[in-house]
C-alpha cells in the first residue's frame, strides 16, 4: 500500500519519495490524532444517543402510568355517570308522580 502510494506520488509530481522511520512515525502520529478525534466524536454521539434513549424510556413509563390513571378515571367517570343517570330517572319519576297526583286532585 505504501509503495503504491509512493509510485502514485511519483507519477503525479515526478518526485521520488521514500518511507523513512521518521516519516512513518509522523504518519502514525497523524493517524493517532485523527483516531482520537473521531473516537471522541463518536463518544459524544453515543452519549447523545444514550440520553435520547433514556428520555424515550422515561416517556414510555410516563405514558404507561398515565394510561393506568386514565383507566381508573374512566371507571370513576362511569360510576359517576350511572349515579347521575339514576338521579335523573328518580327526578323524572318524581315529576311524573307529582304531575299525575296533581291531575288526580284537579279532576
Amino acid at each position: 500500500m505504501i509503495s503504491e502510494t509512493c509510485l502514485e506520488y511519483f507519477q503525479r509530481y515526478r518526485r521520488q519519495t521514500h518511507v523513512t522511520p521518521k516519516s512513518y512515525l509522523s504518519f502514525i502520529s497523524g493517524y493517532k490524532t485523527i483516531y482520537n478525534s473521531k473516537r471522541s466524536e463518536i463518544g459524544r454521539l453515543a452519549e447523545r444517543m444514550n440520553t435520547g434513549l433514556m428520555k424515550l424510556i422515561e416517556a414510555t413509563e410516563s405514558v404507561n402510568e398515565l394510561s393506568r390513571e386514565l383507566a381508573v378515571k374512566e371507571k370513576e367517570l362511569y360510576v359517576a355517570s350511572m349515579k347521575a343517570d339514576k338521579v335523573e330517572i328518580e327526578k323524572q319519576f318524581a315529576l311524573i308522580t307529582a304531575s299525575s297526583r296533581f291531575e288526580l286532585r284537579m279532576s
